[in-house]
Parts: C-alpha cells; structure tokens; sequence
C-alpha cells in the first residue's frame, strides 16, 4: 500500500489525463465494486448502495474535477489506509452542469471524522472542498483545503447520507508525522504551613489531542538556587506523572511550555 491515493470520478478514462497517483473510478456496470486494487497497491471502491453512475463533465477543467460519479441511495466509498493514524483528506463534490444538493461524511469506520458537506452548490462549476467550502472550477484546484484527520482504524468511508450527491475527487495523502508532547501551564503558591516548599498545580495538554487532559500538584523545595532549577525539577517530576497517566512514555525534554517566575 503506498500514498498518497487519489480518486477522480468520471466515466471513461481517457476523457482527460490524470495525475501522478490516481485511480480513476468509472462506476463501471453501475455497481458496487470494493475492493479495487488500485496501480499504488490500495484497495478502494465502492462499498455499498445502489444506482451508480459516472459522467463525464468538462474536459477544460482540472482533472481532479473533470467528471462524477452519483449514486441514487445510500453511496458509501471506500479506501483502506496502511494503518491508523493521521492523514490529510482533499475532497471536490459539485458538477460542471447543474448547481447540485451536497452531502458527504468521512466516517473512521462508523465514526464521522472531519467536517460534513452539506447544502448545495450555488450554480454549475461550483464544487465544495473537505471543509465544506465552496470554490469555482478555476479556483478550487489551488485553493480547496485538506483536513487533517485522525484514523483510529484503517478504513475511511465517504459516505452519501441524502443520494445523488456529485462526488468528483477524493485524496488520501501520506500520514502526517505525530510527534506527541506535553504542554504544560503552571501555577505556583508558597505553602505558609510548611516554610520552603512550593506547590506548583500544573495543568497539561497532550499536543496531539488538543484538549486539556489533566492537571497535577508537584511540590518542590524553595531551596533550588535558580528559577530553572526550578523548572527542570518540574519538568521531569511532570513526565513522569504524565507517563503513568497516559501509558505513553515521556521525558523531561517532551515537556514544552512549562516555565516557572
């Protein structure tokens, strides 16, 4: 399996020439055809529903949204990622004829990720991207955006939740290195009750949640001759905690953002 995947729908291969990295998906016979195995090694298809058909559209047009493919009922596309994981995900639904009703969910398996397409085109040649934005024709090749989303299988579904939604381009890019860190907050107070000690409550951050997963009391003797002794004691006392409360294994250097004044 290699990425990055891209798909362009339409329904013959030769209408226009695709790029690097594509399978053109032609909805062949008007029938579910998952698995394909696609020249990078991927299984895609489709999945499931009924009534599909692929159109060409405008051969002036960017490959990428050049055709379709619809389906009448229930349209579930599928591609099979290497592994779980992060990926980024570029998508164009709209037609070059009609302004069309819109709808598109990623889902991780039976989990809707990301940002679902709804509503609809306000004219031809108008084509939403993954965060539902709407582009023309000439504008959406340089400025549709990806989002970023996180797999926690290896199945991405596409799914038609209304039926009839033009779908032209779907790409699965390679996987998004995750380094993950602590990020941390601190908030200090001496403790009148117990002379030369300092309680640090600390809230941290796992920076590849991007929520606030918890916050700690560290006490620390006063008697350290720096503030950034200070603040390396915290830093490892802080890992170690983080360790055990996640299963993941840090160390001091993996804690950003912590400073003590």
């Amino acid at each position: 399996m290699s990425l990055p995947q891209n798909v362009n729908f339409r329904s013959t291969l030769a209408f226009v020439t695709d790029g690097a990295n594509t399978f053109c998906e032609r909805a062949v016979g008007g029938v579910a055809d998952y698995p394909t195995v696609t020249a990078q090694g991927n299984n895609v298809g489709w999945e499931s529903g009924s009534g599909f058909a692929g159109l060409n559209g405008n051969a002036a047009n960017d490959p990428r949204i050049a055709g379709l493919n619809v389906c009448s009922v229930g349209g579930v596309f599928r591609i099979d990622l290497p592994a779980p994981g992060a990926y980024p995900i570029r998508i164009a639904v709209g037609d070059k004829q009609y302004a069309s009703a819109t709808s598109l969910q990623i889902k991780d398996t039976t989990t809707p990720v990301g940002i679902e397409i709804t509503g609809a085109t306000s004219a031809p040649q108008r084509f939403k991207d993954a965060e539902d934005t709407e582009l023309s024709q000439t504008t959406w090749p340089s400025s549709n955006v990806a989002e970023n989303l996180t797999f926690v299988t290896t199945i991405a579904r596409f799914v038609d939740n209304v039926g009839g939604s033009p779908l032209a381009h779907i790409s699965v890019g390679a996987a998004i290195p995750v380094t993950t860190k602590i990020i941390a907050l601190v908030v200090a107070r001496r403790l009148t009750d117990r002379p030369g000690e300092i309680e640090f409550t600390i809230e941290w951050t796992l920076s590849v949640r991007g929520e606030v997963n918890g916050t700690v009391s560290l006490l620390q003797d006063a008697a350290f001759a720096t503030d950034a002794a200070i603040t390396a004691a915290l830093r490892a006392q802080l890992a170690a905690y983080v360790s055990i409360a996640t299963g993941q294994s840090f160390v001091a250097s993996d804690v950003r953002g912590l400073s003590y004044g």
